[in-house]
C-alpha cells in the first residue's frame, strides 16, 4: 500500500519549462571545476589498500547508505508517532491517558482540514461543469478566468493535502467521492481514516522490509570481514564490493523510488559528496526520461513542489507523486480537463518572492531533522515534525496569497476554509502529548525574550485541567493571551489580600513591579481545562544578566547578588495555588525548573519567600541553602546543578 504514500519524487526535479534551472543542475554542469575538497569522502575503514575504482564504488555506497538508513530511522518513528492515534481512531484509547486531549484535538483539526479538502474539491467540480459550458457559450475571456479559477483552487488543493498528507489516502478520497455534495458523518470519516492509518503502517513496514534487504547484505559482508583473518582478507574484501555491486543493480527498483524522495538542491550543498551527487543526480534523470516521466513533468506540481514538497514530503513517509497530487478528488469525466487548466500559464515568478522567503524556515526543519537523525530521541522527531508541519502551513498561505485577489470568483469559498479562519501568527502556542513532552521541550532551549515564534507551550491534561508556560514577553503581544499575565497577577493580588492582609498599596506596588519585569519573566499556568480564566494556580520566573535588572527580591531588601560574565541569576517568584495542593505545587515547580535548564545561562536561582513557605519549598524536595533572613522572611538560594544531579 505504500505506492499511496511514495514521496512527491520527481517534484523536486525542477524541469527548465516550468522553472529556472535548479541550483543542482547549475553545479553538475560545471562538474569540471569541482575542487579536490569536493571529493573528499568519510569510507568504513577496510584491511586493504584501495584503487581508484573501488575508493569510489565505496564512496557512493557510503553516501546512498548513510541516506537510506536514516529513512529507516524516519518510517520507524512515523510508526511510532501515529500508532497511538490509530488506537485513539478505533476504541477511543491512547498509550497515557494524560495524552488524550492532544489526540481529541488533533482528530479535531485533522477534521477541519477533511472539511476544507471537501469544499475545495467540490468547488473544483462546480467550476469544471461552468467550464464545459463555456467552451460553447462563454466569451474567450470568460473562458480563462474560469480555468484561471480551476487552477487556483487546485493549488490550494495541493497545498491542503500537503499540509495534511494523510489525507491523501485512497480510502480518504473514495469516501469524499462517493459524497458529494452530502452530509459526511464523523462516524464514517473516523472508520476511514482508521482504514488509511492501517493501509500506511502497512506501506511503512513494507518500506522497511525493502530497506533492509538492500542495506543487511552489505553491511553483514562488512562484519565478516572486519573478523577476516589475514589470509581471507582479499577474498572476503572483493565479496564485500561484489555486495555492493549487487546492491547498486536494483536500479529499476529501490534506489531509484529512494533517489526520487531527495531535496537535491540541499543535497549539492554537501560539498565533500557533490560528485557522487550529481552521478545519482543524473541516473535518476535518466531512469524518469526512460519511465516517460518527462510528459508529466509539465505537472503544475512542478512549479508548486519546491515549495510545497517541504520537509514532510522529503522523508520519504508520506508524499504524493506529482500526478497523484493534482488529480486527487476529482472525478473521471472532469480529469483531462481540470488537469489542462491546473497547468495552464505556468510562470517561473509566480511564487519567487514566496521560495525565497521560505528557504529560512525550511532550513532550520532540515537541521531538525539531522538532530533526529543524530540522536534519535522521539521528542526531536516531534520538533522536526512540528516545524515541517508549520512549514507546510506557511506555504499554504503563501499559495492563497498568490493565487487570489479581492476579484476572484473563488474568494468568497477560499475566506470560508478553517485553516485561514483559525490561523494566528499572535496566537501560536505549542500543543504537548504529555507531561514528559512538555519538560523535554523547555528544557532545550530559552523561551524569554524573542527567542522563540511561539507564544508558549500547552499541555491539556484528563484530571489536572490545563498546564501553560507563557514567554510573557510574547503573550503580552498576543490577541488570545495578551492579558494572561495580568489576569494572574491579580489572582495572585487576591490570594495575598486574602492571605496575608496586604495594603491595597502593597498589591498595586507588586502588580506595577510584575508588569515592567514582563521582558524577563516566564509564567507557568495551571487552569481549567479551556478555561484561561479560571486559575488554579502558578509560579513565575525573573531573569537578571546585569545588576540594574533587578530581582523582585533584591528591590524590596536592598540585598545585591553578584553577576558572573555570560551567566545569569533568577528567581522564582508568585508561587500561589487557590487551594491547598502540595502536589499542583510540586508539578508547577519542576515544569519551571526544566525552563531554566532551557536557559542554558541560569546557575543559582533565588527564593524570597515567609519562613512558613520556606519549610513547604523544603517539604516539597528542593535543595536551598538560606542567603539572609529577615525577621518574617528569608532568602534561599538553589543550585541548578544540584537540581539536574537529583540532590
Amino acid at each position: 500500500m505504500i505506492k499511496h504514500f511514495i514521496s512527491l519524487s520527481f517534484i523536486l526535479l525542477v524541469n527548465s519549462k516550468s522553472m529556472a534551472v535548479s541550483r543542482v543542475d547549475e553545479v553538475c554542469a560545471n562538474k569540471h571545476k569541482f575542487k579536490s575538497s569536493d571529493c573528499y569522502t568519510e569510507n568504513p575503514s577496510l584491511p586493504i589498500e584501495l584503487n581508484q575504482s573501488s575508493f569510489k564504488l565505496l564512496t557512493k555506497w557510503t553516501w546512498i547508505s548513510t541516506r537510506v538508513a536514516a529513512k529507516k530511522k524516519v518510517l520507524e518513528a512515523e510508526l511510532d508517532e501515529h500508532k497511538n492515534m490509530f488506537r485513539f481512531l478505533r476504541d477511543g484509547k491512547v498509550y497515557d491517558d494524560s495524552s488524550k486531549p492532544w489526540h481529541e484535538n488533533e482528530f479535531k483539526n485533522i477534521s477541519n482540514d477533511f472539511e476544507d479538502l471537501r469544499k475545495i474539491t467540490e468547488h473544483i467540480e462546480i467550476l469544471n461543469n461552468k467550464l464545459n459550458l463555456c467552451y460553447k457559450l462563454c466569451s474567450a475571456y470568460t473562458r480563462v478566468k474560469t480555468e484561471d479559477a480551476i487552477k487556483n483552487a487546485q493549488l490550494v488543493k495541493m497545498g491542503l493535502l500537503a499540509k495534511r498528507p494523510i489525507l491523501a489516502g485512497p480510502k480518504i478520497e473514495k469516501l469524499l467521492l462517493d459524497n458529494f455534495e452530502k452530509e459526511i458523518s464523523e462516524e464514517a470519516f473516523k472508520k476511514s481514516l482508521q482504514k488509511t492509518y492501517t493501509d500506511y503502517f502497512s506501506g511503512i513496514k513494507e518500506e522497511i522490509g525493502k530497506i533492509d534487504k538492500f542495506l543487511k547484505p552489505v553491511d553483514s559482508q562488512y562484519e565478516f570481514l572486519k573478523t577476516s583473518r589475514p589470509k581471507s582478507e582479499k577474498i572476503r574484501q572483493d565479496e564485500y564490493f561484489n555486495k555492493i555491486d549487487q546492491a547498486q543493480e536494483e536500479k529499476d527498483y529501490f534506489i531509484n523510488d529512494f533517489l526520487a524522495e531527495l531535496d537535491w538542491n540541499s543535497e549539492i550543498e554537501s560539498s565533500a559528496y557533490r560528485p557522487v551527487v550529481c552521478e545519482y543526480y543524473s541516473q535518476l534523470k535518466s531512469h524518469q526520461r526512460i519511465k516517460g516521466i518527462k510528459d508529466t513533468s509539465l505537472d503544475v506540481a512542478m512549479l508548486v513542489g519546491p515549495m510545497m514538497a517541504g520537509p514532510l514530503f522529503r522523508v520519504g513517509a508520506w508524499g504524493l507523486r506529482a500526478t497523484n497530487l493534482a488529480k486527487w478528488g476529482v472525478k473521471e469525466h472532469a480529469m483531462s480537463k481540470v488537469l489542462r487548466a491546473t497547468t495552464s500559464g505556468v510562470s517561473a515568478g509566480y511564487f519567487a518572492k514566496s521560495l525565497v522567503d521560505l528557504k529560512d524556515k525550511k532550513d532550520i526543519c532540515n537541521k531538525k531533522l539531522s538532530k533526529f537523525y543524530r540522536e534519535g530521541s522521539r521528542y526531536d522527531y516531534y520538533d522536526f515534525k512540528r516545524c515541517a508541519s508549520d512549514y507546510q502551513r506557511d506555504s499554504l498561505l503563501t499559495v492563497v496569497e498568490a493565487s487570489f485577489t479581492s476579484v476572484d470568483a473563488s474568494i468568497k469559498l477560499v475566506k470560508s476554509l478553517r485553516f485561514l479562519k483559525q490561523f494566528d501568527k499572535t496566537n501560536k502556542i505549542f500543543n504537548a502529548r504529555d507531561l514528559d513532552e512538555l519538560k523535554h521541550t523547555v528544557s532545550k532551549g530559552p523561551i524569554n525574550g524573542n527567542t522563540v515564534d511561539d507564544v508558549g507551550f500547552k499541555l491539556s491534561t484528563s484530571d489536572r485541567g490545563d498546564f501553560f508556560v507563557f514567554n510573557v514577553n510574547e503573550s503580552n503581544a498576543s490577541k488570545k493571551y495578551g492579558n494572561v499575565s495580568e489576569d494572574y497577577w491579580n489572582y495572585v493580588a487576591r490570594i495575598y489580600n486574602d492571605r496575608l492582609k496586604l495594603s491595597p498599596e502593597e498589591i498595586k506596588s507588586f502588580i506595577k513591579s510584575s508588569n515592567e519585569m514582563a521582558s524577563r519573566t516566564t509564567l507557568v499556568l495551571n487552569t481549567e481545562k479551556r478555561s484561561l480564566k479560571n486559575v488554579n494556580g502558578g509560579v513565575a520566573l525573573v531573569t537578571s544578566s546585569k545588576s540594574v535588572d533587578k530581582m523582585p527580591f533584591e528591590k524590596a531588601t536592598g540585598i545585591s547578588i553578584p553577576r558572573e560574565k555570560g551567566k545569569r541569576v533568577a528567581e522564582v517568584v508568585r508561587l500561589t495555588v487557590g487551594k491547598k495542593d502540595p502536589e499542583l505545587m510540586k508539578g508547577l515547580l519542576d515544569i519551571l525548573l526544566k525552563t531554566v535548564e532551557g536557559e542554558k545561562n541560569i546557575d543559582k536561582l533565588y527564593v524570597y519567600t515567609s519562613k512558613i513557605h520556606g519549610r513547604l519549598y523544603k517539604r516539597l524536595g528542593f535543595p536551598m541553602k538560606e542567603v539572609s533572613r529577615t525577621k518574617r522572611d528569608v532568602v534561599y538560594e538553589i543550585d541548578m546543578d544540584d537540581v539536574i544531579n537529583g540532590q
